[in-house]
């Protein structure tokens, strides 16, 4: 009976409350119809706050190429029909409802040729040129002059003296400034004042969202309430003037069936195929519409040709087309530029030393293509590389006199031409100590060009010089792609899909997802949790998840050039120093630590080594460290470590740096 007198006064309160636009309403049962109402006076501002926020959050809009959002290639599809405005931080695009209007954001999207398509936003990451973030929205929907950040909505608001569920209101936001914002656009009462239902809108990748909370729906009161505003750092937040809210009709979003004489019908989608020399295009309404359409550049009109069947194109075309059903005075165009030019022929860039197409042995060329998408194949024989070729997937290492053939096809052009890159091998002295001509010249260009190795002060290689273990860990560390960021501790990410939080909260915000072996900058810890920076973010992650140096090394000052490398050696199990909390980096590294290193590296990075030379033996495996021996000849099998001249290892020797930029061309090869 309680049940049933709760239900009938919350319908009571909203067929008495909504006005006549609002269509129909209904409670708990998880349809899509809106529930923006409370027990109690909703003020025409408050309606008018909901409508602006529907208008994000119902547009449906269709691209006519693939959009790139928020960092996730292909996010938004060409042809596919989305619902809700685009997430992005568009600092140097346009924010919906600021610098474009619901309208202007649609006739955006059916015109291949606006700035939709020919620029990108750029924040932290690439997002729509059109599109809005989690403040715009609030924003939009407050109706403020201009767009606050979550740091700067309090400035411009009041803060809610009861910051409980009770103390919501229609209108209100829900503001944690460091990272979000979501709009309070239905709070539902019981007969007795108590929060039976709750619903927000928000702006969230990948698009604008409606969530309800309680009353039988998947999400629950307690839920919002423990993710909001017990431990998600949200607070309630007011607009003083909500109630002289305006909302003004848009065309591109009619809200509850608002149309007006200006009113036009949608625009078709443009559905893509691709085929060798041609595209073919299906033209899509949804509507019982008369499609229309033009190929000559004019703008379509009842007289154009009817749209029946899939178009082929063969050249470059400007297709124009509309979906008429007569219900409105006029129709949204597509104008969908339909390219067919020859794709770009390759070109190319070398890595390493060079004079013209003479390059240094272990070189790299790397290839390239103008044309966005294009799949590029080469050969080395001098046979068609569209024929017989390999597609190319990375640099290609030129160890002799090597002709190069090239070609790049992409979907929707024609085949380029094909490109001819001939390269002949020379020595190069990239440092003033390393004759052309020396047993080691080609190595140490090898590894200088690879990014591997410097020299020890301008133009000095230092060849015959001893190398320290900081030295060589450096050497792993650059091969293994480790920045070179110094004055800092690392951390290790040891779990797959760990999440980088705002809070030092499981059900705090993520602000990131990482993998498993991401290197991040530890700051601080506290409380099971490590404070971390990676890329431009700044956040948490549980101390399970993540390995920390921690200061392993006593003697490795982190400002050291080394410092990075000596760290996540530690971290990945490549290196544990020399004991008793030391790694030794200043001292000369022996020769069967240099090996034993390398193969920690090797077996680190999934590397199989070959086995070319099974008998090899040293004739003083006796003084072989046992711990390192497995490494010394499994290094030795591969033809990537020698011996000394009389047939020993000499494992306590030194190894020079020129003898070092050998090995690490012999494992790299």
């Amino acid at each position: 009976m309680k049940h049933l007198k709760m239900i009938l006064t919350v319908l009571l309160t909203l067929a008495l409350l909504a006005p006549a636009s609002m269509g129909t309403l209904a409670v708990g049962d998880g349809t899509d119809e809106y529930l923006y109402l409370r027990s109690g006076y909703l003020s025409e501002g408050q309606v008018n706050i909901v409508r602006r926020a529907r208008q994000l959050v119902e547009i449906q809009w269709t691209p006519v190429y693939d959009l790139h959002q928020w960092g996730y290639d292909g996010t938004f599809k060409a042809g596919t029909t989305y619902t809700g405005a685009p997430y992005g931080q568009p600092v140097h695009g346009a924010y919906i409802g600021y610098g474009a209007t619901p309208s202007e954001f649609l006739d955006a999207c059916e015109d291949s040729g606006s700035r939709m398509y020919s620029e990108y936003s750029y924040y932290s990451k690439i997002a729509p040129y059109y599109s809005t973030d989690c403040s715009g929205f609030v924003s939009y929907c407050w109706a403020l002059e201009e767009r606050e950040t979550t740091r700067e909505i309090p400035d411009v608001s009041e803060l809610v003296e009861e910051q409980s569920i009770n103390g919501l209101e229609v209108g209100d936001c829900l503001n944690n400034s460091s990272t979000h914002a979501v709009l309070v656009t239905g709070v539902v009462r019981d007969a007795s004042g108590e929060v039976v239902l709750i619903e927000t809108m928000e702006q969230t990748p990948p698009k604008a969202k409606r969530t309800v909370y309680g009353a039988g729906n998947k999400l629950s009161l307690d839920y919002f309430n423990s993710y909001y505003l017990a431990s998600g750092g949200y607070r309630i937040y007011r607009y003083p003037d909500r109630d002289s809210v305006t909302y003004a009709h848009d065309c591109a979003v009619p809200v509850d069936g608002d149309y007006c004489d200006r009113c036009r019908d949608r625009a078709p989608s443009a559905v893509t195929t691709y085929g060798s020399g041609y595209k073919s295009v299906e033209l899509k309404s949804g509507s019982n519409a008369v499609i229309y359409y033009t190929t000559d550049g004019s703008m379509p009109t009842l007289n154009s040709e009817v749209y029946t069947s899939p178009l082929y194109f063969e050249k470059p075309t400007m297709l124009r087309a509309m979906a008429w059903t007569g219900d409105f005075e006029g129709a949204r165009i597509l104008s969908y530029y339909v390219g067919l030019e020859a794709c770009a022929l390759p070109g190319y860039s070398v890595s390493g030393m060079s004079e013209g197409t003479a390059v240094s042995y272990g070189s790299k060329v790397t290839l390239t293509c103008a044309t966005s998408g294009a799949q590029i194949y080469y050969t080395t024989d001098g046979s068609d590389p569209l024929g017989a070729g390999m597609r190319y997937t990375g640099p290609i290492t030129i160890e002799s006199d090597t002709e190069i053939r090239a070609a790049a096809k992409a979907d929707g052009y024609r085949d380029s031409g094909t490109a001819v890159f001939s390269f002949t091998v020379k020595n190069f002295s990239s440092f003033n100590d390393v004759a052309p001509d020396a047993w080691y010249a080609a190595a140490v260009n090898y590894a200088y060009s690879m990014g591997i190795f410097n020299g020890t002060s301008e133009g000095v290689f230092s060849p015959d010089g001893e190398m320290t273990r900081g030295m060589f860990i450096t050497v792993l560390g650059r091969m293994a792609g480790v920045t070179s960021e110094t004055s800092c501790e690392l951390g290790l990410v040891s779990g797959d899909a760990v999440n980088l939080r705002s809070a030092p909260d499981v059900n705090s915000s993520a602000l990131a997802t990482l993998g498993r072996g991401y290197l991040v900058r530890v700051l601080g810890s506290e409380n099971g949790w490590y404070q971390v920076a990676w890329d431009e973010l700044t956040g948490y992650i549980s101390a399970e998840h993540l390995s920390a140096y921690a200061g392993a090394f006593w003697d490795v000052d982190t400002a050291s050039y080394y410092s990075p490398y000596v760290q996540w050696a530690y971290l990945m199990g490549i290196s544990r120093g020399t004991g008793s909390g030391t790694f030794s980096p200043d001292a000369r590294i022996s020769r069967q630590d240099l090996a034993a290193m390398l193969y920690n590296y090797a077996k680190v990075m999934g590397i199989s080594l070959n086995e070319i030379n099974s008998g090899v033996w040293f004739a003083d495996d006796a003084s072989i460290s046992s711990a390192q021996k497995e490494a010394v000849y499994a290094l030795g099998r591969a033809g990537i470590i020698n011996g000394m001249g009389d047939g020993s290892f000499n494992p306590s020797g030194s190894a020079t740096r020129a003898q070092v930029a050998q090995i690490m061309m012999n494992f790299i090869k």
